[in-house]
């Protein structure tokens, strides 16, 4: 008996799309505006792929409000950085012939719909 594949469920981030460079710009924004400095380069080889929380927090940040205030502004400027954003143009272009077969995709992320959207 065949079996249809009839759904694909894809991740956003680092799977449909290369955001890292756009999270390090923001990241190193925020903190810059904060007097702390952290080179982009710095971000990627030491903190890329942690939660915010942890990370800040790795930084030396030990007050929950001033990460808190931190992880707000970098959320803010974020979208300021979408022109950094890759899409995986391979991935993206199987996903439109799949829907165009019938099939549907599905986009699961932690981050934001507003966001996805917008890239």
């Amino acid at each position: 008996m065949e079996t249809r594949i009839r759904l694909i469920l894809l991740d956003f981030d680092g799977t449909l799309a290369d955001t890292r460079r756009a999270n390090a710009l923001a990241y190193t924004a925020t903190l810059r505006e904060a007097g702390i400095p952290l080179s982009e380069e710095e971000y990627a080889a030491r903190y890329f792929g942690m939660r915010c929380e942890e990370f800040l927090t790795h930084l030396g940040i030990a007050d929950p409000a001033e990460r808190d205030r931190l992880r707000r502004r970098k959320i803010e400027l974020y979208p300021t950085f979408f022109d950094s954003v890759r899409l995986n143009r391979p991935l993206w272009e199987f996903c439109q012939q799949f829907r165009a077969q019938g099939g549907r995709v599905w986009i699961v992320s932690t981050g934001s719909r507003e966001n996805i959207e917008h890239v």
